[in-house]
């Protein structure tokens, strides 16, 4: 009698066991299947930064109708950043057989510091939320070119945050012209001071760095 009892608990052990296997293989498969690709959120990344592209620029505009000749070089050196990593991902999208696009909608723009507010949440939200996920995906489907060009934009954004910053704290220097911005052409990476001997980012020489105009 003893030894039924066992056996009996051994096979509703056993058969909980194996349902609650199934049970996490297929929540497991339900939110793989949820998640997105690489390719798609390459795109993602890609129209993503062509709207910011777009507005970035309309900021620029406006900041020097306005006379913050400092905060549209800004805006200036940002656009440049940007479209190291528009063709950073439209070449991650060409390497797995897609086409780079771009749904571009209507800049909306109102005063230079309305404009950098916006824009300190856009490169916020890139930073906090949008690369850290599509970093995500790309390591675990080990594609390395997406992983790449995802941490650029990521570190890119880190650095536009800060400058961002920096000009909200200080109306003042949204007028000044004494500053220089350099970007580097492969990673995006925006400094003012060329004081290192690689890039930090990317570890390429000084001469991948453009000066902004």
């Amino acid at each position: 009698m003893l030894r039924s009892k066992r056996v009996g608990l051994f096979y509703y052990f056993t058969l909980s066991v194996v349902l609650s296997f199934f049970l996490v293989q297929g929540n497991e498969r339900l939110r793989a299947g949820d998640e997105t690709g690489t390719l798609e959120n390459l795109l993602t990344a890609y129209n993503s930064e062509s709207n910011t592209y777009n507005l970035y620029r309309a900021f620029s505009q406006k900041a020097e109708e306005e006379g913050a000749h400092q905060a549209a070089y800004l805006f200036r050196a940002v656009l440049r950043s940007i479209r190291v990593q528009m063709d950073n991902h439209a070449e991650a999208i060409k390497k797995l057989n897609g086409t780079p696009k771009s749904d571009l909608e209507t800049p909306v723009v109102k005063s230079t510091a309305e404009n950098l507010q916006t824009a300190l949440k856009k490169e916020s939200a890139k930073f906090n939320d949008l690369y850290p996920v599509f970093l995500t995906t790309a390591r675990r489907e080990r594609n390395r070119t997406a992983v790449r060009t995802f941490n650029f934009s990521k570190s890119a954004a880190a650095g536009h945050i800060e400058f961002l910053k920096e000009a909200l704290s200080d109306p003042d220097a949204r007028e000044k012209k004494d500053r220089t911005f350099h970007v580097c052409v492969v990673c995006g990476n925006m400094v003012t001071e060329l004081n290192f001997d690689e890039c930090p980012i990317c570890f390429n020489p000084l001469d991948k760095y453009e000066q902004v105009k």
